[in-house]
């Protein structure tokens, strides 16, 4: 007989937020062995991690509980943090950064949780509560029933495994493979924002048509709707794969990287290329200024000449360089001369600093910029290269990690590079 929603279940506990961190047992519900029991321990969530699940929220929360790997105290440094939000209005998914919110009406959880969702036990396994002040979380947990037989949901899995030709159980160790280890062998950890299967997805030009982050599938799954988790898995599947074929054509795209061009017997990262050309800027513009017997050359005083000597930089490398002249709210008129890389998908603009530049306006053109690039035309990674020799940046290593971080979005990766040496 299901027990009454307002029931505090004997057991398992989610423990209230303590002072400096929290604590909760890994309790199953389920008889355990000695060994089992061994696993009890206490698992920290420490203020700094509450307080950046604090500012993701968005919206007043009614509760809001941290679960996954965080809360079994098993995440490393590149897990995403999973939390769940209860709310009286407006539920959904949102992301920021690494911290994935999946908001609620008490109502829909509660529904899920008396019909046995296992959302819902694993939310009552392994959540740790940070915020209930009027106890509506417990009680919605309180409300979880077990049901009789998991048999109908085996049926289910069984039918949505046969509708994707997908024969239950694992190949043998030697044909798996793990693509983000793969990835992250090659481009680093931070070769895309969270949630990286779908920014991966938007960066390669991906469809996306029917993709569910994991607690929409789950909530899907409860409610019924079989056919949007098969769509979803599916859709995650050809993501999974086309991101393989394009690892080993060396075509994929990551927040850091476009592909590799080919130039003198040699296979160069073309995001590198750019950047080394900056590096090599100033220098290539000093041997300019000393012609022999004093002859006509570049000097390069402006933005449009730092411009010319780009472009010509540029075709040492690429084939197809393409000028992109355009005139921004922000230039008063002026039109702008920026370059795009159809090959791969690559915008580059270039900024001379000036007195009339600073910090914050920097900040604000280049958000213009990449949302220009982002719809109206191919590039889906945009590198800005900031020139301020003369030292007019106040804080050019904080503005270039901040940009490098707040500029990027899903499916525009943004590489910021000051040179002020």
């Amino acid at each position: 007989m299901p027990r009454p929603c307002g029931e505090v279940w004997a057991t398992r506990r989610l423990t209230e937020r303590k002072p400096s961190y929290v604590s909760h047992s890994l309790t199953d519900v389920s008889p355990q062995t000695a060994s089992q029991r061994q696993r009890h321990r206490a698992v920290p969530v420490h203020d700094a991690l509450v307080d950046r699940i604090r500012a993701s929220l968005g919206t007043e929360s009614l509760a809001y509980a941290v679960y996954g790997s965080q809360a079994r105290g098993t995440a490393t440094d590149r897990s995403d943090i999973d939390v769940l939000q209860l709310v009286d209005t407006r539920p959904g998914v949102h992301s920021a950064g690494p911290v994935n919110v999946t908001s609620y009406l008490p109502f829909t959880l509660r529904e899920m949780a008396m019909r046995g969702s296992l959302f819902v036990l694993h939310l009552k396994t392994d959540g740790i509560i940070l915020h209930d002040p009027l106890s509506v979380l417990r009680d919605v947990i309180a409300c979880y029933v077990a049901p009789s037989s998991y048999e109908p949901l085996l049926v289910e899995l069984r039918a949505a495994a046969q509708a994707l030709e997908f024969t239950p159980g694992l190949p043998s160790g030697s044909r798996l493979y793990d693509l983000d280890a793969l990835i992250a062998g090659q481009f680093g950890g931070e070769y895309a924002k969270h949630p990286k299967l779908a920014n991966m997805a938007a960066l390669n030009r991906l469809s996306k048509r029917f993709f569910l982050q994991g607690a929409e599938e789950a909530a899907k799954f409860s409610d019924g709707d079989i056919g949007a988790v098969r769509a979803s898995t599916a859709t995650k599947v050809k993501i999974i794969l086309g991101l393989f074929v394009r690892l080993a054509e060396g075509t994929l795209q990551t927040q850091t990287s476009v592909g590799s061009v080919y130039f003198a017997g040699e296979q160069l990262d073309a995001v590198t290329t750019v950047l080394t050309l900056g590096d090599r800027f100033r220098y290539v513009e000093r041997s300019l200024r000393r012609r022999h017997d004093k002859r006509e050359t570049l000097v390069v005083s402006d933005e449009y000449d730092a411009q010319d000597l780009l472009s010509a930089l540029l075709k040492l490398f690429f084939d197809d360089v393409r000028d992109e002249t355009w005139t921004p709210d922000y230039a008063g008129g002026s039109s702008r001369i920026d370059f795009l890389l159809p090959d791969f998908s690559l915008a580059i603009e270039l900024k001379y600093m000036r007195e009339s530049l600073n910090d914050k306006a920097i900040a604000d053109q280049l958000i213009v910029d990449r949302d220009r690039y982002k719809t109206e035309t191919q590039a889906n990674h945009l590198i800005c290269l900031i020139f301020d020799y003369g030292g007019l940046l106040q804080n050019p290593r904080g503005l270039e990690k901040d940009l490098n971080v707040a500029a990027t979005t899903e499916g525009m990766a943004v590489t910021v590079k000051i040179y002020d040496r």
